[in-house]
């Protein structure tokens, strides 16, 4: 098992999209950021849970916060804004963790809609799957990389990729994937 797991790691960038069915919960995480905006690969992400939101109107959306923002008075929305550690960096594992806690709370979020950038998707899937969502995969191949981003790592897809792939080690090296 742990050697499929490490040959998932470098070899699959892409989800393989579901059917929508019975969710009850979507996670939003932020990939990037401008200074003074949410960049393009927030805005697109905000648009996929817009369009999820016309379909699914009753779902729950936990959103980070440069995504959550961007959903002004939403229904139903968890904006996670910082590392329960203060001072801490808001990372992926972190806004999952933060929204488990606040399905338990709700008695929601069984099943999970994962929104995030495509290659980040994988990741943040696993990840979510481990603390016991059952994640709907959709498909995101529409949100790009933004060339203005404050996170150098969320410029383009090489510069991702040479940050993703360490991260994955390390998720797995811990056992949150």
């Amino acid at each position: 098992m742990f050697l499929i797991k490490l040959v998932k790691l470098f070899f699959y960038w892409r989800a393989d999209p579901a059917p929508l069915n019975g969710e009850d919960v979507v996670i939003a995480q932020s990939f990037g950021l401008r200074n003074g905006g949410p960049g393009l690969s927030n805005e697109a992400l905000v648009k996929i849970v817009k369009d999820i939101r016309c379909l699914k109107p009753k779902t729950l959306v936990i959103a980070q916060w440069e995504i959550g923002d961007q959903l002004g008075s939403f229904p139903n929305l968890q904006i996670i804004r910082e590392h329960r550690e203060r001072g801490k960096y808001l990372d992926t594992r972190e806004v999952l963790a933060q929204a488990k806690e606040y399905c338990k709370k709700k008695n929601v979020g069984k099943k999970a809609i994962i929104v995030a950038h495509p290659e980040h998707y994988l990741r943040v899937q696993w990840a979510a799957e481990k603390m016991g969502f059952k994640v709907t995969p959709i498909f995101t191949q529409q949100v790009p990389y933004d060339k203005e981003s404050i996170q150098p790592w969320t410029r383009s897809k090489t510069r991702f990729i040479a940050r993703e792939v360490p991260a994955r080690i390390l998720y797995l090296l811990k056992g949150w994937i």
